[in-house]
């Protein structure tokens, strides 16, 4: 027995200097393609092979994409470079200005390799990036605007964009929408020849965004606040003019009639700060910006009530 263990030992300390060499080896490579691949753009200069940056990523998201945008933006590229589960990711602090730190989606660099391989100029859209994808499509190319948008999210319509294409796979193949074919005007107004009723369901919320100033919403004079067009028995316009109501969404997020919705917001405001004063929750960190879908202050904006009047008036 004891000849069996001194000759497994004796085979472990010939083949220890073998692995030692062969990890440092592939140590020494792993470090040359990265530097190789990050060139002059900031970034660590040493990293941990395959796993990269990863645990400060998990450590503290917040922190990290704070300093990947500083890095960024003090590049004349504004790019910065990092390494992590084996993927070497190129960052623009434009990005990092919006991005929700646990939603990088590190597996659509490939797509974005073969867009640079093309000489094709790209940007990573945040989520729920529609307006900000509205506004780049007014820009002109040399302003940074964009020709068109290519997405996974099938209810995602940047409005004017001149072509979307909805759930891109990494073969290439997607659904293509152009707005000019989709709504272009004949004698009798827009045509929604093409639509079924289930993509109609899909593209309807930017569709009714983007009409809201018109009166296709309803409703008799859709702008005007009336509450009675719905509280009147006589007139009950919800229930007769019903199959002219063009809805968006789905469940708790249907609506109908934005304009309607809008002032309603505006009158509950009006009321609410009129009896109601509230003053901000002092915490620490208060003001520190949280990138959930959206970015918010880090309290929620937890607020105390307190009431205006001795008693409340009767609206």
């Amino acid at each position: 027995m004891a000849v069996e263990e001194s000759w497994f030992l004796g085979i472990i300390r010939a083949a220890a200097p073998f692995f030692v060499t062969a990890m440092a080896l592939i140590l020494l490579m792993e470090q040359l393609s990265y530097r190789r691949k990050k060139g002059p753009l900031p970034g660590p200069q040493l990293v941990v092979p395959f796993f990269g940056s990863i645990a400060q990523l998990i450590r503290d998201p917040t922190a990290y994409w704070d300093k990947l945008a500083a890095r960024a933006k003090s590049s004349p590229l504004g790019l910065s470079a990092d390494y992590f589960l084996g993927q070497f990711v190129e960052l623009t602090h434009r990005v990092l200005a919006n991005v929700r730190p646990d939603a990088f989606y590190f597996i659509g660099h490939p797509f974005g390799q073969i867009l640079r391989s093309e000489n094709v100029e790209f940007v990573v859209a945040p989520y729920e990036a529609d307006a900000q994808l509205a506004y780049l499509t007014t820009l002109d190319a040399d302003q940074g605007g964009i020709a068109a948008v290519v997405t996974e999210d099938s209810d995602l319509i940047a409005y004017c964009c001149p072509a979307i294409i909805f759930k891109m796979d990494r073969f290439g193949n997607g659904e293509e929408f152009t707005m000019e074919r989709t709504l272009k005007t004949e004698k009798d107004g827009l045509s929604f020849r093409d639509f079924d009723q289930q993509l109609f369901t899909a593209l309807a919320p930017s569709i009714a965004r983007g009409i809201a100033e018109a009166s296709f919403q309803g409703f008799r004079d859709p702008a005007a606040f009336d509450p009675d067009r719905f509280f009147s028995e006589e007139r009950r316009e919800d229930v007769a003019f019903r199959r002219n109501f063009l809805p968006f969404g789905a469940g708790a997020h249907q609506c109908v009639g934005q304009r309607y919705a809008l002032n309603h917001l505006v009158l509950f405001m009006a009321l609410f700060v009129s009896i109601v004063d509230f003053r901000r929750h002092a915490t620490e960190g208060r003001d520190d910006l949280v990138y959930v879908p959206t970015i918010a202050p880090k309290d929620d904006c937890a607020v105390y009530l307190e009431q205006r009047c001795a008693e409340l008036p009767c609206f």
